[in-house]
């Protein structure tokens, strides 16, 4: 591995130059900083920082939310729906023991079924 190029060397192992990899880790960040829910102390702060444009004594969080760009306020935020443990689902699954009883089960749910070859 002493004489094998660098790059070429990283291109198998599907691994990105390091100014591609940096950029996807801040972008990551300024995302992470951007969905932070209400209730988050650094919420606020972010909120502030992407309306004021600081010139001098810029703090690393300027820096990282103006030149990544990240618009807290048109970035969609998801809000998981949590089921607790014990919660029985919405649906019914079951594996028929063979493909007849698999397609008697089906037609009687009026459910299309694929043909699957013998």
């Amino acid at each position: 591995m002493r004489t094998t190029p660098t790059d070429a060397l990283l291109a198998h192992a599907h691994i990105p130059p390091a100014p591609l990899l940096i950029q996807h880790t801040l972008h990551k960040a300024a995302l992470c900083l951007s969905t932070l829910p209400d209730s988050h102390p650094l919420h606020a702060l972010v909120n502030k920082i992407v309306k004021s444009n600081v010139k001098r004594h810029r703090a690393a969080l300027h820096r990282l939310l103006h030149d990544i760009g990240v618009n807290p306020k048109k970035i969609e935020k998801i809000y998981p729906c949590p089921v607790p443990p014990g919660a029985r689902p919405s649906h019914m699954t079951a594996i028929a023991p063979n493909k007849k009883a698999h397609n008697v089960v089906a037609l009687s749910h009026n459910i299309w079924v694929a043909r699957v070859p013998n």
